[in-house]
């Protein structure tokens, strides 16, 4: 009688996510800002800060999750490793009671981790039961049913707190790229953002007329010819002016020298 082998078992590495929620990793990056600002600290003094013992799995989840989200980066290794705050990390801190700064900042920082932008656009703004997202997590990206249960947890609390309702939809542009919010299915081109410098002194701003049913585009021309294009939706709100600010805000720092 011939020998049945068993095929090995392979297994399929699931996509990192937060370990904590949006809310929980705000609240570290103001205990950073408190004893820091927007300069670097040792990752040592982070946890104390944060009541953290070195040798607790605390720390690094609590870094992983600020990272995650955008809102801190890293540098260095073991005892010289340094924590700083993010531009958008700053911002979620200091403009917390400016509500448009500070909702735009947090709806970019929700969808910054790629598993988020994953399940948004599968479900297209119009999350299920949790029962129908654990079993896309564990059937179709490899996750174990506990790690998909807690998922779903963070990734609910997170959109709670960042104020996103069902049915808004984000352009994400290219992959890797920080989410734009559209605002009433609007898109904002992230090839014209993403190529818009910071205005100067010598700038001068020119709309060209508007196509029914086109976009709108509006070219800037900058010093030492210079030049951007940007494209709307239509004439912008107060709020949907003070989104955009952010959104630009938020890029400078990879668009400036």
């Amino acid at each position: 009688m011939a020998e049945i082998s068993t095929p090995p078992r392979t297994y399929q590495r699931s996509p990192s996510y937060p370990p904590y929620d949006l809310e929980t990793s705000v609240a570290r990056a103001k205990d950073l800002h408190d004893i820091a600002g927007s300069n670097r600290v040792h990752v040592s003094t982070a946890l104390k800060a944060w009541g953290v013992s070195p040798k607790s799995s605390r720390g690094p989840l609590t870094i992983g999750s600020l990272k995650k989200f955008g809102l801190a980066e890293d540098q260095g290794k073991r005892a010289a490793r340094e924590l700083f705050l993010t531009k958008l990390g700053q911002e979620l801190v200091v403009y917390e009671d400016d509500q448009d700064v500070w909702a735009a900042a947090a709806r970019m920082a929700a969808m910054i981790p790629a598993i988020h932008r994953e399940l948004w656009t599968n479900y297209r703004g119009d999350l299920p039961a949790d029962s129908v997202i654990e079993g896309y997590l564990v059937l179709t990206r490899g996750f174990a049913k506990a790690t998909a249960q807690e998922l779903v947890r963070e990734f609910r609390r997170t959109l709670d707190f960042a104020r996103i309702e069902p049915g808004e939809l984000f352009d994400f542009g290219d992959e890797g790229d920080e989410p734009i919010m559209t605002d009433d299915h609007s898109e904002l081109a992230p090839s014209a953002l993403s190529t818009l410098p910071p205005a100067t002194s010598s700038a001068r701003l020119r709309t060209s007329p508007k196509v029914d049913g086109a976009p709108l585009p509006v070219n800037v021309n900058l010093s030492d010819n210079g030049w951007a294009t940007l494209q709307i939706s239509s004439r912008l709100t107060e709020v949907q002016w003070k989104q955009l600010m952010a959104v630009l805000d938020a890029m400078k720092p990879g668009l400036t020298t």
